[in-house]
């Protein structure tokens, strides 16, 4: 299909309507929820986070052209709006369709169809806009929220769709498509065994209503060979590649299924070859296949499946210079490769040291990235000296926050691509909204999981985000801890307007971003530091006034006559300790207390009578999602903000860095392993 001038090609309008899902119309509906669903999902899906859409019989397509399926007949301009989606003019269906929602006609299948065409154009904001506009009108339609749930998926906002997807299936306990992404949902959460249940019991449905929906299966299947149940999860992936013959994600999975047995046969090629057979473009496909020739001797046949998978064809191969990269990944590559890390055999700055270590090499779902640049942390100090982790394993890589460049990709990698530019999340697990609940959603990276300080890192596809294009390697690496730890404190737990004012502490790297994103917002920003000529930074950055702690010891003073006594909204309290009782006294009504720092301890007395006359809320603040990232991300890239860097370091030049964010930096401090 081409978006060309809006319009659909002649053949992209037998596709369209080749390729419409089996609930695409509903008895007596105006127009189906249904036919959203086809927008809501790539054309080529190498992994079970990303379903295909679920295609529609002829039966459905002959409905569509069913007057009692369509728009009141004497509603002309919605009959023209409907008329124009079947003929795949979808500029001239939107148009129409915004003409009668604007006319007054409040209908839930105009929304519905304001959607479809919104996203063929490449508009999936205002594809959300218009769904939750048709839920306004029909709450109960359980089809409508699987549809937003699933458009929230794709986004990679899982708490919000976990929560619309389970609030389809309380609308319509058979719901099997929801009851399955409940599933998908629950594994990525780390709870297996709940997945399990959901994807047996979609199948259950699945079973009683006789209808062809095969990926429960394959997934249920997939996770069964994960957890070691090979036989068990055969039976299934065998099921569903009878079931469904032309899916290729089934003869993917049954394949690597059968290459976990002791002795693979030649049923693992016949897999693999249908699967590219039917998706001629699908990458994890050729480098499986690649894999299984070179385990069985056969190099040659090897090569030709990695010089496929590089091809311009397969989507993978950009340019030359891709190409080299992509073809690294034969399993030959980079086994005798070394690369400079530096690491510590026991605590202190003075232990750093420089030394070689193989290239790891990418496993499932991880990806292995070049690194261009490391930003170093309060914390990562304190990692080294044994002050915060002193049962860390040793010899310990520090350093969480890295951005470079995807070179190689293990198995099944969805996310990302050989040549994209990535930045490391420093909390893995930590996906969306308040986390699993677990106290896996607080390993970090930089410790207790392995750092970061090396010229290439392997990382699981979860544990990155896509690097702004805006920003440098160097500026990127800023981002993991101190911006994304500055909007969470500001903006997601702190609610931040404009109009209010924000006191931040200190000119390290939270509080530089905490500065720059509040002015950014319409903030009134006040800064604290030991340093006038610091304080004039900061206000040349947009801070409105700065008081110096070491002239004025009781600070609180100086903010509150700053403030006409009334104190300040928000403080981003980097400092802790007893300083924090130095903050509450600056504190308005209803103020809002982000406690992140402990550089002065690890513990607090503090008297709670002011912060109960305040009505204060003190909030503690462990960085954020990985959500939070990209959010803070797009926040970034609309205002063109750029990160503050005090000193870039060679890499050879690394205690030397560390030294200086002992003395304390205006910003960041950052390590170069890049040109």
């Amino acid at each position: 299909m081409t978006r060309e001038s809006g319009r659909c090609t002649s053949a992209a309008v037998h596709h369209l309507q080749t390729t419409f899902f089996s609930s695409l119309l509903k008895a007596r509906a105006t127009l189906s929820v249904a036919a959203l669903v086809l927008l809501l999902t790539p054309a080529r899906t190498l992994h079970a986070a990303q379903p295909p859409p679920d295609f529609a019989t002829s039966q459905d397509l002959s409905a569509l052209s069913d007057s009692s399926a369509l728009p009141p007949p004497t509603d002309k301009l919605v009959g023209a709006a409907v008329e124009a989606f079947r003929q795949g003019d979808l500029s001239r269906a939107r148009d129409l369709a915004r003409r009668a929602v604007a006319d007054g006609r409040q209908q839930a299948p105009l929304y519905k169809l304001l959607a479809s065409t919104e996203y063929l154009l490449g508009e999936p904001q205002q594809f959300e806009t218009h769904i939750r506009a048709a839920l306004a009108l029909a709450p109960d339609d359980a089809d409508l929220h699987y549809h937003l749930a699933r458009h929230l998926y794709e986004q990679q906002r899982y708490r919000e769709a976990a929560k619309v997807f389970g609030r389809a299936s309380t609308l319509d306990d058979e719901h099997y498509k929801a009851r399955y992404y409940e599933g998908l949902l629950a594994e990525a959460r780390g709870e297996p065994e709940r997945a399990k249940d959901l994807f047996v019991d979609a199948i259950a449905t699945i079973d009683r209503r006789r209808v062809r929906y095969v990926w429960p299966l394959v997934d249920l299947g997939r996770l069964l060979v994960d957890q070691g149940e090979i036989e068990r999860g055969l039976s299934w992936l065998y099921r569903a590649v009878r079931t469904d013959p032309e899916l290729p994600y089934a003869h993917y999975e049954y394949a690597k299924a059968l290459l976990r047995q002791p002795e693979p046969t030649a049923e693992v090629e016949r897999a693999l070859r249908d699967a590219i057979r039917l998706d001629p473009g699908y990458a994890s496909a050729y480098y499986v296949l690649a894999r299984y020739y070179a385990t069985t001797g056969d190099r040659q046949q090897a090569n030709e499946m990695f010089a496929k998978l590089v091809a311009d064809e397969i989507g993978l191969g950009r340019d030359k210079r891709r190409r080299s990269r992509i073809a690294s990944r034969r399993l030959s590559a980079m086994s005798n490769a070394s690369m400079k890390v530096w690491q510590i055999g026991r605590f202190g700055l003075d232990a750093l040291e420089v030394t070689e270590r193989p290239v790891p090499a990418p496993g499932p779902r991880e990806l292995l990235v070049r690194v261009g640049a490391v930003s170093l942390n309060y914390r990562d100090r304190l990692v080294v000296e044994g002050a915060m982790i002193p049962d860390l394993p040793l010899p310990f890589v520090p350093a969480s926050d890295a951005a470079g460049e995807v070179i190689a990709l293990g198995e099944d990698v969805s996310r990302f691509r050989v040549g994209d530019r990535v930045t490391s999340h420093f909390l893995p697990a930590w996906i969306d909204g308040t986390g699993s609940g677990t106290e896996g959603d607080y390993v970090s990276l930089g410790g207790p999981l392995p750092g970061v300080l090396a010229e290439y890192v392997a990382l699981d596809e979860q544990a990155v985000v896509a690097t702004p294009p805006y920003l440098s390697d160097h500026e990127a690496s800023t981002l993991p801890i101190a911006a994304v730890t500055a909007w969470a404190a500001l903006v997601e737990y702190g609610g931040l307007r404009p109009g209010q004012t924000v006191l931040v502490e200190g000119t390290g790297g939270v509080s530089i971003f905490a500065l720059q994103l509040a002015v950014a917002a319409g903030a009134r920003v006040i800064v604290t530091s030991s340093s006038d000529e610091r304080l004039a930074r900061a206000k040349a950055l947009g801070a409105s006034d700065g008081v110096n702690y070491v002239r004025h010891p009781e600070w609180s003073r100086q903010v509150l006559d700053l403030t006409d006594g009334r104190g300040v909204d928000h403080i981003v309290e980097v400092v802790g300790g007893d300083n924090v009782k130095q903050a509450v006294k600056a504190l308005a009504r209803n103020g809002h207390l982000a406690l992140i720092g402990i550089m002065q301890g690890l513990s607090l007395n503090l008297d709670i009578v002011p912060f109960m006359r305040r009505r204060a809320m003190l909030r503690g603040v462990l960085v954020g999602s990985r959500r939070s990232f990209e959010s803070v991300n797009r926040a970034l890239e609309a205002r063109q903000i750029h990160p503050v860097i005090d000193k870039d370091y060679p890499f050879a030049e690394v205690p030397a860095a560390f030294e200086h964010l002992k003395r304390g930096a205006f910003g960041k401090v950052v390590v170069r392993l890049g040109a």
